[in-house]
């Protein structure tokens, strides 16, 4: 299955928030931007590190979401989240149905969605290092 392509009205989604409330895409639409993220499957505390550093640099302006298929466990989960100092939404997607929705069958991957909640940009990614340009480049 292929990524979304731009133009194309981004999926809503919702899953548990590991980090905080409810999320739902939609709450976002004609508010700000978002930038949608599928993270390698290995969760590793650099690129959590390095996607909550560029949280901080854009949360301004854009919001991001990560969204993971499966953790260990979610009590470790949130609690390394928490340890970690995560501020953005962590989606938990037990189901894979976001996967799914979005054409993701290998994270990485990410999609840019603008403020009317329509895909700018999608990418399958070779590293979370390559998000912060991407997303500085297509939603500021």
């Amino acid at each position: 299955m292929a990524l979304l392509e731009a133009g194309t009205a981004a999926p809503e989604i919702q899953g548990e928030n590991l980090t905080g409330g409810p999320v739902k895409l939609a709450d976002y639409a004609g508010k700000r931007a978002v930038a949608l993220v599928f993270p390698p499957v290995n969760v590793d505390p650099a690129s959590v590190s390095s996607t909550n550093a560029l949280y901080q640099d854009v949360r301004d302006d854009i919001e991001i979401i990560a969204v993971y298929k499966k953790f260990p466990s979610k009590q470790m989960a949130k609690m390394f989240l928490k340890q970690m100092g995560v501020q953005f939404p962590v989606l938990l997607d037990e189901s894979g149905a976001a996967y799914e929705a979005y054409g993701v069958e290998k994270p990485p991957a990410a999609y840019y969605i603008d403020k009317e909640g329509n895909i700018v940009a999608a990418s399958a990614i070779g590293d979370l290092g390559e998000i912060a340009d991407d997303i500085k480049a297509e939603l500021l």
